[in-house]
């Protein structure tokens, strides 16, 4: 344990000298602790005192005036025996934050009527070990750049294991991949939707090709057909069916020619009306 010893003398008017030589520690605690304790010796004219007395102890952050720090720690009923006392003084967890800091005792024992005030001691480093368990950053010297971060490590890290778990547990229903068709069904649907698709779904109205005049009024070659329907009908196809138009006009000086039932054609016939 760590030790010092300062002489403070103070003269009480009629009464006594007294002398305090202080050693102070650090008391042992299995957690930390703000307690630390004093050791004193007190004297008076006659010599080393063999009294109780009563004691306050005041701790301040400067050697004259200044403030007192934490709270004033009073003990009656202090033994001293040859002079010699021990106490256990508390000022507080903030007492001890670094800066200077002085104890002033004042001392009544016996019959006497008031208080001796023996000055202000400094207060050696022993005590200032309870300072590191609420030491700032500013407060550490040399320390890593890391060590003061101010970002937040207090969140909870997983291990890789953990998050392999996790991805293995995920199913399909935890993405919406269902709502789609395979390639397989949507060739299905398009074969399916193709087959079913009529003519009539298809304007082919109005033309003519070498074999059909589809309605109204269209050309083959250098025949025309208007006012009329034929209704589908085949001309110089095989299977020629009976229709009524109002005009047949052959646009050039080509003959139209009728041909009867041959080995090749079949009956053919026209019928031209008003």
């Amino acid at each position: 344990m760590s030790t010092s010893k300062i002489p403070i003398t103070s003269r009480k008017p009629g009464a006594f000298w007294a002398a305090v030589f202080l050693t102070t520690g650090l008391i042992s605690h299995a957690h930390a602790s703000t307690v630390f304790t004093y050791q004193g010796q007190l004297s008076d004219s006659g010599g080393a005192v063999t009294n109780t007395c009563d004691m306050t102890f005041d701790l301040y952050d400067a050697a004259n005036n200044g403030n007192i720090v934490g709270t004033q720690d009073a003990k009656k009923g202090v033994s001293v025996i040859n002079g010699l006392f021990t106490v256990q003084l508390d000022f507080g967890s903030s007492a001890f934050d670094g800066n200077d800091r002085w104890l002033e005792i004042a001392v009544k024992c016996g019959f006497d009527a008031t208080f001796t005030t023996l000055g202000r001691q400094p207060i050696n480093p022993t005590p200032y070990a309870s300072f590191a368990n609420s030491v700032p950053w500013s407060g550490i010297k040399n320390a890593p750049t890391f060590v003061t971060d101010t970002h937040d490590h207090d969140v909870r890290y997983y291990l890789k294991s953990e998050i392999d778990t996790k991805l293995g547990q995920k199913a399909d229903t935890d993405h919406k991949h269902t709502d789609y068709p395979s390639q397989s069904e949507i060739d299905a649907q398009l074969t399916t939707q193709l087959a079913t698709k009529a003519d009539t779904n298809h304007a082919h109205t109005e033309y003519a090709d070498a074999s059909h005049i589809h309605n109204g009024s269209d050309t083959v070659g250098n025949l025309s057909l208007s006012g009329g329907s034929i209704d589908n009908s085949v001309i110089g196809a095989t299977t020629p069916a009976a229709g009524t138009f109002t005009n047949l006009t052959v646009n050039d000086a080509t003959p139209l020619v009728l041909e009867g039932a041959t080995a090749d054609d079949h009956e053919t016939s026209l019928a031209v009306t008003d």
